[in-house]
């Protein structure tokens, strides 16, 4: 599920329910919120991608607090502000638009310097600025990140994104989850971000039973990169066994 109160609620209802079962050690629900899941997977696999069992996460305050130490290793040239909050804040906000649509800060910079001469004869010059703005705040993302395994923490983003990369580079894991859970239900479905849905996907898609809970009604989250994209495509990423 979604949050750590989701996680709790739906554990005492999930107990009140089968408390009458006597259902042999082992046997219980596992009930884990989509950052527990990651940080599991990350604690369990995470030396097949170099990172070891039990990272630090770090605190949103702690995050803005390592940037502002980027900002001490690099040089901006094309930034439309000088005002350090500002421009921690951008760097911060463009780190989390990547973790959640798992998209590298390289690509955002090839893909932005792809388009440089194009938009030199651009009716406005302001396109062209944003591009070359968005190719140093990429920069600065990336030293941020670099910054973070100099020091040997992480932060959520960075939960889900490893567990992906966990996942697609090693389908041995998927294939230990998968023996170990007969069924998953997803819960406040419209709430996950596109990296959480990959991440799911990764694991339990291709025909593992999958059940999804949500309401578009309650997507309430889209500031934070929750999408009901999500929703539509759920058919899609998780067919059934045949096809």
């Amino acid at each position: 599920t979604f949050t750590n109160k989701a996680t709790e609620h739906l554990l005492l209802r999930i107990r009140r329910a089968l408390r009458t079962l006597q259902l042999e050690e082992g046997e219980e629900p596992e009930i884990l919120n989509y950052h527990g899941f990651a940080a599991e997977v990350l604690d369990r696999h995470g030396m097949l991608i170099g990172i070891e069992p039990g990272q630090r996460v770090v605190t949103p305050a702690q995050r803005a607090e390592l940037v502002a130490r980027v900002l001490d290793r690099m040089t901006f040239d094309h930034l439309t502000t000088r005002w350090q909050p500002t421009i921690v804040a951008n760097i911060l906000s463009l780190d989390e638009q990547l973790q959640n649509h798992v998209v590298e800060p390289q690509e955002v910079v090839d893909f932005n310097r792809t388009n440089l001469e194009r938009l030199k004869t651009a009716k406005s010059p302001d396109p062209h600025r944003a591009a070359l703005e968005r190719i140093e705040l990429a920069g600065a993302v990336e030293e941020f990140r670099r910054l973070k395994r100099e020091l040997g923490v992480i932060d959520f983003g960075d939960q889900i994104g490893l567990a992906v990369r966990i996942v697609r580079e090693h389908p041995e894991v998927a294939e230990d989850y998968r023996s170990r859970f007969q069924a998953v239900l997803l819960d406040e479905y419209q709430d996950t971000n596109h990296a959480q849905a990959v991440l799911m996907e990764g694991i339990f898609g291709r025909g593992h039973p999958v059940t999804a809970v949500g309401d578009p009604d309650q997507n309430i989250y889209g500031w934070r990169g929750a999408s009901l994209h999500n929703l539509l495509q759920f058919p899609t990423q998780f067919p059934n066994a045949d096809g």
